[in-house]
């Protein structure tokens, strides 16, 4: 049986992508694109990831995103929260909202 179950994204920049589909904003966008499948889950395919709208590069984010990789490698936790929601804000502001 053949299944879905890996994808490439080509990009120049993996953070400004990391940062960009693990934003809060995506994460409810992408509910409503995704049926749940079992416990919840929602479907990470093609037909449904390839409808998420990715904005133009920022260096915000890209440094955000390593900034937030660093704090939580170092155990910062404090400092990775607050990060995570600059992290939302300038990708919300990438969208407009």
């Amino acid at each position: 049986t053949i299944v879905n179950t890996a994808y490439c994204i080509t990009i120049s920049s993996p953070f400004f992508l990391l940062g960009v589909l693990n934003s809060r904003w995506v994460a409810c966008y992408f509910k409503s694109l995704s049926p749940t499948i079992q416990n919840g889950y929602y479907r990470f395919i093609d037909q449904y990831v390839g409808r998420i709208p990715i904005p133009s590069y920022s260096a915000e984010v890209e440094k955000c995103v390593r900034q937030l990789l660093r704090a939580r490698k170092e155990h910062r936790f404090a400092q990775a929260q607050k990060l995570e929601v600059e992290l939302d804000d300038v990708v919300a502001g990438l969208y407009g909202l």
